[in-house]
């Protein structure tokens, strides 16, 4: 269970990290020829922001909040 938790935040945190990147990237430099350099810089700041921040803070205060809003029924089937 916690592979499976981890596997989906690192993913959903680098498919974030891509694209956010290249959207402050064209944002901050526009489509000129910094671009490239400046989607590297963002992405390895952003990597190193977000990985820990998924992983030890905002993925398990969601989890909680979400167990405690929609709890796990022991019956699959409530008529």
């Amino acid at each position: 269970m916690i592979k499976r938790i981890l596997l989906i935040s690192v993913f959903i945190v680098m498919g974030m990290v891509l694209f956010m990147s290249f959207y402050g990237a064209v944002m901050q430099v526009g489509l000129t020829r910094a671009l490239p350099a400046a989607y590297l810089s963002a992405m390895e700041l952003n990597v190193i922001y977000a990985l820990p921040l998924q992983l030890l803070i905002v993925g398990p205060l969601t989890r909680f909040l979400f167990l405690k809003m929609y709890p796990i029924i022991d019956n699959h089937y409530q008529y």
